[in-house]
């Protein structure tokens, strides 16, 4: 991943009290940055709004726009809307960097911070578990609804199917009684 210089936050620098506000164009190059795949384009506008108090940072995290991704009826990609706001805290700790749920730790001193992985994280967890055309008021690839159409199975027929009856000399004629206990 390429770590772009216009992410870092200036943890040292900031002010005590307020509300620090930083803002991001976040496009196609932004999210092909990232190896995962969870999102591979996209066009949002974030912002970051940090307070400082003492050694603790809380980060407010919004992010309004477009995340391409694929319909899971169709397969074709399309731009779902999307509006995101999250909160994580930054605190220094004498300790090594971790992470927890809601808290992400850093060494003492450590003078600026990325946020790019953060953002990135949090649109990408915003995402619904299904996503299809409608979502975005938007109309699924009519070849691929007309082919999933006809590739269904009328239940009729497949109710036709199962009262077909077996030749004797099949093996598994010996099963027939065995399909319906009412009919011995």
């Amino acid at each position: 991943m390429e770590i772009r210089s216009e992410f870092y936050i200036p943890l040292e620098t900031l002010t005590r009290g307020g509300v620090h506000t930083f803002s991001f164009d976040l496009d196609d190059a932004f999210f092909a940055s990232f190896e995962s795949g969870l999102l591979a384009a996209g066009a949002f506008k974030a912002t970051v709004e940090i307070e400082r108090i003492r050694n603790q940072f809380n980060l407010l995290v919004r992010a309004n726009g477009k995340a391409v991704v694929e319909c899971d009826r169709c397969l074709d990609p399309f731009p779902l809307p999307l509006t995101v706001e999250e909160e994580m805290v930054i605190k220094y700790d004498s300790e090594k960097p971790r992470e927890e749920a809601e808290v992400i730790y850093v060494p003492i001193g450590t003078e600026r911070f990325n946020v790019s992985k953060l953002i990135y994280d949090f649109i990408g967890v915003s995402l619904p578990m299904s996503r299809v055309h409608e979502d975005a008021d938007l109309a699924c690839n009519p070849e691929m609804v007309q082919y999933l159409a006809g590739s269904q199975k009328d239940p009729a027929a497949e109710e036709d199917d199962d009262n077909q009856e077996l030749p004797e000399d099949s093996i598994w004629s010996a099963l027939r009684d065995l399909k319906d206990p009412e009919n011995q």
